[in-house]
């Protein structure tokens, strides 16, 4: 949710937004590893729904995301039962 409501915020247009970035702010405690995993985890949710159209890419040790579109209509997520 918080990635939505960031990425909905900002501007129109392919955005390129870096795996540091999205850690600094969600502002999570854990290890780095952990919260790269819980990043990727929504952004591929994000995904599911139909919101979010992205790519990854790494130059060096940077990690990239690439977001190619966002529609903020949604079509909804099978949670597993959740």
């Amino acid at each position: 949710q918080s990635l939505y409501i960031y990425l909905e915020s900002m501007p129109a247009g392919t955005l390129y937004i870096s795996m540091k970035r999205f850690r600094e702010r969600l502002a999570l405690e854990s290890q780095v590893k952990d919260q790269n995993a819980i990043i990727r985890r929504a952004l591929n949710d994000l995904n599911k729904i139909g919101y979010l159209d992205y790519s990854e890419s790494k130059k060096g040790r940077e990690i990239m995301f690439i977001i190619h579109g966002r529609s903020p209509k949604l079509k909804g997520i099978d949670m597993g039962g959740a």
